[in-house]
């Protein structure tokens, strides 16, 4: 995966659980695990198979990791809010290229796939939709959790 797409979207991924609300304690319960990155759009442009092959991102209680070919290229923590429609979630990356930057961003679980998009790091729209054009700005990043 090439490093600025890894960059771009690995704080994408980490949750930490805003308030009690029960729905998002339940989303980032379900979210915890190793997940490989199927794809990524970024502007509207699809990355390459060969650029994503070896993309993973573990998610923890309070966190994630981002890893290209087991090699940690990013950290963070971020928070979310499943009581809106579309869910929300908000990344800080707290080790990498971006660190200190925070992006707004969205999900939608079902089952073993997550789909997430988000602004690029610094930014301060949030996604309206699972889309990435070049005139959003979005990143779009499409998971599957990993099986064992």
């Amino acid at each position: 995966m090439t490093r600025f797409a890894l960059f771009a979207l690995a704080p994408c991924l980490f949750m930490v659980a805003a308030g009690s609300d029960d729905a998002a304690r339940t989303d980032r319960e379900l979210i915890q695990g190793p997940w490989k990155i199927v794809s990524i759009t970024q502007d509207g442009t699809k990355e390459s198979d060969e650029s994503v092959h070896g993309g993973r991102i573990e998610f923890s209680e309070d966190g994630y990791t981002v890893r290209a070919n087991d090699q940690i290229v990013e950290q963070g923590s971020q928070s979310l809010d499943s009581s809106k429609q579309p869910k929300t979630i908000d990344f800080k990356i707290t080790r990498g290229p971006a660190k200190g930057k925070t992006q707004p961003g969205i999900y939608q679980l079902e089952g073993d796939q997550l789909r997430v998009c988000f602004a690029h790091p610094g930014g301060s729209d949030r996604p309206k939709q699972f889309t990435s054009t070049t005139e959003s700005r979005t990143i779009l990043l499409v998971l599957r959790r990993e099986q064992f």
